[in-house]
């Protein structure tokens, strides 16, 4: 059944149906018409039909049917046209902040669920949420459990707690563990020990040595955020192609043919600079979906350097590798680690068949976004829908421009309801 169904529904068109997440019975119903007018094997068509093993074999690839499982061959999330096999060679790890100006455990969520749905997504063993326990009082989980009206940090932990036990029912999340800040992970990975700046590399640390039993393990922010799945896969890609790489960068939404030099001073003059002053300070682009069609092909750079906002990285490799050299000064930090640009690919293939990663606006103007956007999915269909929207050579979103977007998301939704 599981081979018949694969074979049947290898079409883009079927693809494109699940990917709606259409209601299982208009779903069905459609994928009928479908298989009937190709007209393949109709007799194995009827039976497969009617059979209910079928029925759930198909509902299995829908979000959140999946339950969660330790099991080799149980995933959190199947991915629509995906060999079922290769979901044991990748996990998810996020990093995530309780004391923090953005609406975390709705980010988080929609995360996840922006990984795994999409034409790119990308299958995930286990997902593994690392959460920063800073502010919190000793006893912090016992203190939750004898007040329920806490305020506070400790308010926040009780709905963090809460989400997390939601998220877990629902097969989205595996694990949620506190950030171990073990004052040996600095010298054991060849960077400097800066608990502000550097907090993933803790997370990440944590994550490839301690919980991630994957061969590959990729790494997110809390805040970052996926177009058409992300394309995880090709980082991934990468990381099998060329044996050498330890950390691979997806896809991102700051590469690819969205910029034009002539225009980028014009286009910088709009908006704002982070302390307010125009015009803004570094190279920025439009996202042009027609002009991303035409790129199809991906391309893998080496020898750049990390971000900690975003990787897909060998687990085994990264243990054979620490520590990595040290070099003086503020390149020692984790993320600017000089050391680490050897072992780093990136991922160049920004078109309208992959997927890609974006990040919103920095401090208050990310906060700005937020309030303005009103909830995580009216920014995230924005996401979905990026043609002339703005991003600066860092992948950052652009505030202004982002804002007018959920604006008109929001006035779309208004008019149709």
């Amino acid at each position: 059944l599981e081979l018949a169904s694969t074979f049947l529904c290898s079409s883009q068109t079927c693809n494109n149906m699940r990917n709606r997440q259409l209601g299982k019975k208009q779903w069905q119903w459609r994928l009928a018409q479908f298989l009937l007018q190709n007209s393949v094997y109709p007799a194995l068509i009827i039976f497969l039909w009617v059979n209910w093993s079928f029925r759930n074999l198909l509902t299995a690839h829908m979000l959140g049917d999946v339950p969660l499982s330790d099991e080799p061959g149980k995933y959190v999330g199947l991915a629509v046209g995906r060999d079922l096999k290769s979901g044991s060679k990748l996990s998810l790890g996020i990093l995530t902040h309780l004391n923090t100006v953005f609406p975390s455990e709705d980010m988080l969520e929609n995360q996840v669920r922006s990984l795994i749905s999409g034409f790119d997504s990308s299958l995930f063993q286990h997902v593994f949420v690392i959460y920063d326990t800073t502010g919190l009082p000793d006893g912090y989980i016992s203190k939750t459990n004898n007040d329920k009206q806490a305020g506070g940090i400790v308010g926040k932990w009780i709905n963090f707690s809460n989400k997390m036990e939601q998220l877990k029912s629902q097969g989205l999340v595996s694990k949620y563990i506190p950030l171990k800040r073990n004052s040996s992970i600095p010298a054991a990975v060849g960077s400097r020990d800066d608990r502000v700046y550097d907090t993933a590399m803790y997370a990440m640390y944590q994550l490839l040595m301690e919980e991630c039993q994957s061969e590959y393990c990729a790494f997110l922010t809390q805040d970052i955020m996926a177009h058409g799945g992300g394309g995880l896969q090709h980082a991934l890609q990468a990381l099998e192609k060329d044996k050498s790489l330890v950390f691979a960068i997806p896809p991102l939404a700051s590469q690819g043919p969205i910029w034009n030099t002539k225009e980028d001073l014009q286009i910088r003059g709009k908006f704002m600079r982070f302390d307010g002053t125009k015009p803004y300070h570094v190279k920025l682009g439009v996202i042009d979906q027609q002009e991303v069609q035409k790129n199809v092909s991906c391309t893998f750079t080496g020898n750049v350097r990390l971000s900690t906002r975003y990787f897909v990285a060998s687990r085994k490799r990264f243990a054979a590798s620490i520590p990595f050299t040290p070099i003086p000064g503020n390149d020692a930090f984790f993320e600017n680690h000089k050391g680490l640009a050897e072992f780093t690919s990136r991922t160049d293939c920004l078109a309208g068949n992959n997927g890609y990663l974006l990040h919103p606006p920095p401090w208050h103007y990310g906060k700005q976004l937020f309030e303005s956007c009103r909830n995580i999915g009216t920014l995230q269909q924005a996401v979905d829908s990026p043609n002339n929207l703005v991003v600066d050579i860092f992948n950052n979103m652009i505030m202004e421009n982002w804002t007018s977007a959920c604006d008109s998301v929001s006035n779309s939704l208004g008019q149709t309801t």
